[in-house]
């Protein structure tokens, strides 16, 4: 279901399946050819909420990493390395170090000092602008029916990253700001922001970039990066 609101009942449209389906099934595809750029041009009636769709599928479909524990992963890496780490309340991205002259063991991130034992996840990073966090966000109704809760810390520590959709940003970012949910789900609707991730200067954590057309186009692209 699709709903504009989190807190009012979502449209159970019969398009919204097989939007959805579509990035799916090209995720999956795509795994069989690594080597390759796989790019996805569609045409539809209404333009409306099709990329999103089609990208948040494609995200659902996505594999989650195998992550070390975190003071496991803190050892392994040298001090001053980027990385992104999880804990209860934040995401935190920034240079490390680690101390283990204490018990706990403390790392130090973003000019703050974290207890190791309260990290959920770790994960290097390649580059980093600026240190950043953010809260930690809960997974919603799409996120549960793929199973993300299972390794939710570690999807936020190092997402896949590697989905681009290229579209008329004012059009992506209206339909951002929609819900999806499992039908007949209890569960809290999933916004199509925090399913896709979207790459943004103050994220701590992004799967998703997004690149601009000119407004005479209305056709979107997906493909991996």
């Amino acid at each position: 279901m699709l709903s504009e609101v989190p807190d009012e009942p979502g449209r159970a449209a019969h398009w919204i399946g097989p939007m959805l389906a579509l990035g799916t099934r090209a995720a999956r595809h795509y795994q069989s050819y690594r080597d390759r750029q796989l790019v996805i041009t569609v045409s539809v009636p209404s333009r409306d909420f099709a990329a999103v769709l089609i990208g948040s599928g494609w995200m659902l479909a996505s594999e989650a990493p195998t992550l070390p524990d975190p003071l496991v992963m803190l050892r392994q890496v040298e001090p001053g390395q980027l990385l992104r780490a999880v804990n209860a309340s934040e995401v935190i991205t920034g240079f490390f170090s680690l101390d283990e002259s204490v018990s706990p063991p403390r790392a130090q991130f973003a000019g703050s000092r974290w207890r190791v034992d309260c990290l959920r996840a770790v994960a290097p990073l390649d580059g980093l602008e600026t240190p950043e966090r953010e809260p930690r966000p809960e997974p919603g109704s799409v996120e549960l029916m793929a199973g993300w809760d299972r390794d939710w810390d570690a999807r936020l520590a190092q997402p896949a990253a590697d989905l681009a959709i290229v579209g008329t940003m004012k059009w992506l970012e209206d339909d951002l700001d929609a819900y999806l949910a499992k039908e007949s789900d209890c569960s809290k609707p999933s916004s199509i922001r925090a399913v896709l991730k979207p790459k943004t200067p103050r994220a701590a954590t992004w799967s998703t970039r997004l690149f601009p057309l000119p407004a005479s186009l209305t056709f979107y692209r997906f493909h991996r990066t």
